[in-house]
């Protein structure tokens, strides 16, 4: 992640309150900063970050949650995949995921992992972000929604416990 000089963080700041469900990925690109940068700059009840040495456990939990959506967001595309993560195992320096949201995920590449709750184009969305020590993020996992546009209400319940439970573990002196 980059160190964000107080003026830009301020200009940040300023985006978000005046532009409360602007695609964070814009604000990164607009000030040239990481979208970690960027999550950091969300209000406490808008994000709970940890650190991405929590990797395995979080994706061992959400396995049980049913239909997500998977997003990688890139400056050239915005690639979307959804249906079930389902529990991997590590073998070879990887947790391997099999499925069709799946794939070979090195956890020690993970740096932070960011829990978001915030509007997205005007609706209430929650998501989990992963990011590299570059503050770039590798990929989105966004809770799924039923026939009505409205997010699952139990996978919302599961999302909102395991933050509190990882942002408890985190604040607790070890």
């Amino acid at each position: 992640m980059t160190s964000v000089s107080s003026a830009t963080q301020a200009s940040i700041d300023k985006m978000l309150q005046d532009q409360p469900g602007v695609v964070l990925e814009n604000v990164a690109r607009t000030h040239k900063v990481s979208l970690a940068d960027v999550v950091a700059s969300l209000s406490a009840s808008e994000h709970v970050s940890v650190p991405g040495s929590q990797f395995v456990p979080v994706m061992e939990e959400i396995s049980s949650w049913g239909k997500l959506t998977l997003i990688v967001n890139t400056p050239e595309m915005v690639l979307e995949a959804k249906g079930p993560v389902a529990k991997g195992s590590i073998g070879r320096g990887y947790y391997n995921i099999p499925g069709a949201i799946g794939g070979h995920f090195k956890p020690e590449g993970f740096h932070s992992i960011s829990f978001v709750n915030r509007t997205l184009m005007g609706k209430p969305s929650r998501s989990i972000l992963f990011f590299n020590a570059d503050g770039s993020c590798v990929f989105k996992l966004y809770l799924g929604r039923q026939e009505n546009r409205e997010m699952i209400p139990e996978q919302v319940e599961k999302f909102d416990r395991l933050a509190a439970v990882l942002q408890t573990s985190e604040e607790s002196p070890t």
